[in-house]
């Protein structure tokens, strides 16, 4: 749901501002995504690396996941710094797709964690690992999109 002109601190956006509230709220990037640096996207792959279960595969998209942000938000603030509306837009989807990564790195986590280790669960650590590498590769691609880049 996003926020209406009088709902901002009860300041009406000018006439040309009124794109803002088309826009829907952003995610709020949990506590544990705020350190040890100021990108979140950087917290998530460090999150990720530094669990040494992860395959070289998980390994591979979470640092072109990385570069892709990057490369986004340098984008951004190169290109389209006369647009303020297609850079608001553009960041929020850049952050939706960090938020995509997360979700899928959550149920992998706690997986791979010394107290839910068991044979049996090794299938679904199988299946939790395709899928992070799968929303990694997806929002890879979103990312290069944003930018007209192709892979």
């Amino acid at each position: 749901m996003s926020i209406t002109g009088e709902e901002r601190s009860g300041v009406s956006l000018p006439p040309n501002w009124g794109w803002l509230d088309g826009i829907p709220d952003e995610w709020e990037p949990p506590e544990e995504l705020l350190t040890p640096s100021n990108s979140i996207e950087n917290n998530l792959a460090i999150k990720i690396l530094s669990s040494e279960l992860v395959g070289a595969e998980i390994s591979e998209w979470t640092g072109r996941f990385v570069v892709e942000q990057s490369l986004v938000l340098a984008w951004l603030h190169q290109a389209k710094q006369g647009d303020a509306e297609m850079a608001m837009r553009l960041s929020g989807e850049a952050l939706e797709q960090t938020r995509l990564v997360f979700e899928a790195w959550k149920p992998l986590e706690t997986l791979l964690s010394p107290q839910s280790a068991s044979p049996e669960g090794r299938k679904e650590v199988r299946q939790q690992a395709a899928r992070l590498v799968d929303t990694l590769r997806r929002s890879v691609d979103a990312l290069r999109a944003m930018r007209g880049a192709t892979s």
